[in-house]
C-alpha cells in the first residue's frame, strides 16, 4: 500500500510539473532597470493629488537611450490611499521598448523588506507554476530621484504565450473585492476580461453558478472535469505556503483554454501580502475572504471535500523539499547586496535605516524556515471547515440553523 501511494504521488505531481515550459524554472539574475520619465510639472502633482482618477497624462519615457510617448496614471486599488503610488506607463507609440508597451511600477510600499512580491513570484516560477516575472527599477521623474519600484510583467496574450497558454483563451481579472465566485451577479461590477473583450461574462458566470449548485458529493467530480487540477492544487498549496492572505477575493485570474479542453486554471497576481505580513493575524490558511465580502464558494468547497484537501496537504509537504533554505537564502542576500543602496536613497518609502530594513528582512527568514512542517502542524491544530445548511429564502419564526460536523 505504501508503495501504491508513492508511485501515485510521483506520477501526480511528476506529470503536473512537465506539463509546463522547461524555461519557468529559471531563476533571473537580479539586476535593477533604469527608467527616466519625462512630464509637466503641473500635470504630474494634478496626477497625485487625483490619485483616484484613471486618466493618463502625457509623458516621455527612457530606457538605454531608447525614448517613446506614453502615458501614465496611478494604479492599484486600496494601496492608491499610501503615501507611495505605483505607477502605469503606457507607450503610444508605435515602437516599443524591449517588447514592452505597458510597465506596471509597483510601490511595495506596505513591505519593508520589499522583496516579498518578488520572493513569492519566485517560488511560483520555482514550482513551475505560471507567474508574472518580476525585477526592480529605479524611477527618476524630471531628473529627480522618484525611487525604487518592483516592476510586474503584465497579465496578458503575451503572458498566457510564454507561458505556453493558449493566447486565444478567454482571461478574466478578480478586479473588485468580493470577486468571490459567489454569485453570477458579482461579475460586471467586480471582474476584467483581459483577452477577447468583445465577448460576454457568460462562462465566468455559468462557472459561479456551477460551483454553488454541485453538491459536495459530486463536488471533487466536478473540479476533476472543470479545472487543471493539479494546478489547482499548486495553487492552494502555494498560496498557503506564502501567506497569501490577500487573494480569492481579488488579486487572481482566472483562465480558460476554450479552444482546447476547456478546463480553469487560477492564476497569482498582487503578491505583497505574502510570507511574513500577516504574521499579526495570524494567517489561516482557510480564511478566503475579508471580513466584509463573502467567502470564496470554490475554495470553502475545496477544502471541505476530503480527497482535495488530502491532495493540498501532500502538495504542501513536497513544497517544503523544494523550497529550502538552500533555495531562498541565495535570493535574498542578492537583494540585500544589489538594493541596499536604492532602498535606503528612496525617501518615499518606510524604511529608515539599514538596521530597520535587515530585521525585516529577517522577519522573512523566520516565517520561511522549516514552512511546510510549521503550515501542516497549524493544519492539523485548527478547527476545520464545515458546512452550514442552506435555510429557505424566506424564514419565519421559529427557524433552526444546521450545520456538519
Amino acid at each position: 500500500k505504501l508503495l501504491l501511494i508513492l508511485i501515485s504521488t510521483v506520477l501526480f505531481f511528476g506529470c503536473q510539473e512537465s506539463s509546463v515550459p522547461s524555461n519557468m524554472e529559471e531563476m533571473p539574475n537580479m539586476k535593477i532597470e533604469e527608467y527616466n520619465i519625462s512630464v509637466n510639472e503641473v500635470e504630474l502633482n494634478n496626477m497625485f493629488n487625483n490619485y483616484r482618477n484613471n486618466d493618463y497624462i502625457p509623458v516621455t519615457i527612457s530606457y538605454n537611450k531608447n525614448t517613446r510617448n506614453a502615458g501614465m496614471r496611478i494604479r492599484g486599488d486600496s494601496s492608491r490611499d499610501y503615501a507611495k503610488k505605483s505607477l502605469k506607463v503606457k507607450i503610444v507609440d508605435s515602437v516599443s521598448i524591449n517588447t514592452q508597451t505597458i510597465f506596471n511600477f509597483n510601490a511595495e510600499y506596505s513591505d519593508k523588506s520589499c522583496i516579498r512580491s518578488f520572493l513569492s513570484s519566485l517560488i511560483f516560477k520555482k514550482l513551475n507554476y505560471p507567474c508574472f516575472t518580476a525585477k526592480f527599477s529605479n524611477l527618476n521623474i524630471n531628473e529627480k530621484y522618484h525611487g525604487l519600484f518592483l516592476e510586474i510583467e503584465n497579465m496578458d496574450k503575451s503572458f498566457l504565450q510564454k507561458n505556453g497558454l493558449n493566447p486565444n483563451g478567454d482571461l478574466f481579472k478578480a478586479t473588485k473585492d468580493g470577486a468571490c465566485l459567489y454569485a453570477p451577479n458579482e461579475v460586471p461590477l467586480k471582474w476584467e476580461r483581459k483577452t477577447n473583450k468583445k465577448s460576454s461574462f457568460m462562462s465566468l458566470e455559468n462557472l459561479i453558478n456551477e460551483i454553488s449548485t454541485t453538491s459536495s458529493q459530486d463536488f471533487y467530480e466536478y473540479v476533476k472535469a472543470n479545472f487543471d487540477y493539479p494546478r489547482l492544487i499548486n495553487f492552494l498549496a502555494i498560496n498557503a505556503f506564502i501567506a497569501n492572505g490577500s487573494t480569492y477575493y481579488h488579486n487572481y485570474y482566472l483562465y480558460r483554454d476554450h479552444e482546447n479542453d476547456g478546463k480553469w486554471i487560477l492564476l497569482p497576481w498582487d503578491l505583497d501580502k505574502t510570507i511574513s505580513y500577516y504574521n499579526w493575524k495570524p494567517y489561516k490558511y482557510h480564511s478566503t475572504s475579508s471580513d466584509w465580502e463573502n467567502d470564496n464558494t470554490l475554495i470553502e468547497k475545496c477544502f471541505l471535500n476530503k480527497k482535495i484537501f488530502q491532495d493540498f496537504q501532500k502538495r504542501i509537504k513536497s513544497i517544503g523539499e523544494i523550497i529550502n533554505f538552500d533555495f531562498y537564502d541565495p535570493v535574498i542576500q542578492d537583494a540585500i547586496a544589489k538594493l541596499n543602496n536604492s532602498v535606503l536613497r528612496d525617501s518615499t518609502n518606510q524604511i529608515s535605516s539599514f538596521k530597520l530594513w535587515k530585521s525585516q528582512i529577517e522577519s522573512e527568514y523566520e516565517f520561511l524556515n522549516n514552512r511546510s512542517t510549521k503550515l501542516i502542524n497549524e493544519i492539523n491544530q485548527y478547527p476545520q471547515s464545515f458546512e452550514v445548511n442552506k435555510t429557505p429564502a424566506e424564514i419565519c419564526l421559529p427557524f433552526e440553523i444546521s450545520w456538519t460536523k
